[in-house]
């Protein structure tokens, strides 16, 4: 009975809001309304609409947070928060521990946009404000969980996912579906649990700080992978000035495509990375801002792919494509590590603006498979020791 009175609380208050904010299309919830239904009945699904948040939700062990649909339900932060948008439950307590057991596992949050409420405006409008300062838009230290989820205008990071320590036989698979646009540090870190599921993500304009503000746009990379992981497809674009993709640390990365484009740096691998990639397409990179070319005098392309592995890694079938002014002097490829396996086609738009090399090969026993259009080889330099060029 006292459960059946929460919720006809809960729902009652949506509809008083719902009646009050008609105008602006926007509906206010308190955030411990909705906590006290996912810690009671273990879920909670929204309607159709945009429902403003005053704080943090906190999703617990084997609950469900659900909506009509990503783009049709959106829960948006209000402004001056400063906190994350939805955490998993005790995420502060148990991040950077190795307490995956105790952590909250069985999560479901599906057919929902999540809005971190960071900027007023777009972010070159030249008339954005900052209204949340802090906070990703989702925070999970969590296993066995599934996430399908748009995440746009966050603060901080779109997604941040967090598990590690030993499983005692703990099933962890997880899976993992996010698009989104516009946080002001990464899109995505990844820190375990290990060995799940990317299955589909299309993230971008990451690190992202207002216009009018500073110039300065931070030096974030889009997408931070510290675990290992399987990934289907990811498209990162929009990172103007870092990196599409990076690995940090030790991981085992398996990727079947992976698109990195119109970013500063295209794809960089860590020298205790191992794996592979089995398409790989970067290209319009060497971007900083498109829009103000004179924000970027003195910010250098990063290179387009560069390899530190020392463990190995292969990459069955990577296009570069080159395209005038952005991507200009900047290296196609550089190996640093060793034991690596690259098959690259060059599709080369910029003719004959090239000074520098384009590919370095720094490490040793590398074989490299080239092929394409306009390959000046005189450009191409082979430092190490028992490197193949083919």
């Amino acid at each position: 009975m006292k459960n059946f009175i929460c919720i006809f609380f809960i729902y009652l208050f949506c509809l008083i809001n719902i009646a009050h904010a008609q105008a602006s299309n926007e509906i206010p919830i308190s955030s411990a309304l909705i906590n006290n239904k996912l810690q009671n009945e273990k879920k909670f699904v929204f309607p159709s609409g945009v429902f403003v948040v005053d704080g943090t939700v906190i999703i617990p062990d084997g609950s469900i947070l659900i909506g009509a649909g990503k783009g049709i339900t959106t829960v948006k932060l209000k402004a001056g928060v400063n906190k994350d948008l939805i955490q998993s439950q005790n995420f502060n307590k148990f991040k950077g521990s190795s307490l995956i057991t105790q952590a909250p596992k069985n999560i479901i949050i599906k057919n929902i946009s999540l809005d971190g409420n960071y900027l007023n405006d777009k972010w070159n409008s030249g008339k954005a404000k900052i209204l949340n300062s802090k906070g990703n838009c989702i925070s999970l230290y969590a296993s066995r969980f599934d996430i399908d989820i748009e995440t746009n205008n966050c603060a901080q990071n779109m997604l941040y996912v967090e598990a590690n320590g030993n499983r005692n036989g703990l099933e962890v698979d997880s899976n993992i579906k996010i698009s989104g646009k516009v946080s002001g540090e990464s899109c995505i870190i990844f820190n375990g649990p290990g060995d799940i599921l990317l299955e589909k993500g299309v993230v971008g304009n990451c690190g992202m700080k207002p216009k009018n503000i500073t110039n300065n746009y931070a030096g974030y990379d889009g997408v931070i992978i510290k675990q290992n992981i399987e990934i289907n497809f990811l498209h990162v674009y929009g990172v103007f000035n870092g990196v599409g993709f990076t690995t940090v640390g030790k991981p085992r990365v398996k990727i079947s495509h992976l698109v990195s484009e119109s970013n500063r740096g295209g794809v960089l691998i860590s020298q205790g990375t191992w794996g592979g990639i089995d398409m790989l397409d970067v290209h319009a990179n060497g971007y900083c801002i498109p829009t103000a070319a004179s924000d970027c005098k003195n910010t250098k392309p990063l290179d387009a792919v560069r390899i530190d592995s020392f463990n190995g890694f292969s990459i069955n079938q990577a296009f570069v494509i080159r395209m005038p002014n952005s991507a200009k002097n900047n290296l196609l490829l550089k190996l640093n590590g060793s034991g690596s396996l690259v098959k690259l086609i060059i599709l080369n738009k910029t003719k004959n603006e090239q000074i520098l090399p384009y590919i370095i090969l720094n490490g040793k026993n590398n074989k490299l498979f080239l092929g394409g259009d306009d390959i000046d080889k005189s450009k191409i330099i082979n430092n190490g020791v028992n490197n193949k060029i083919y």
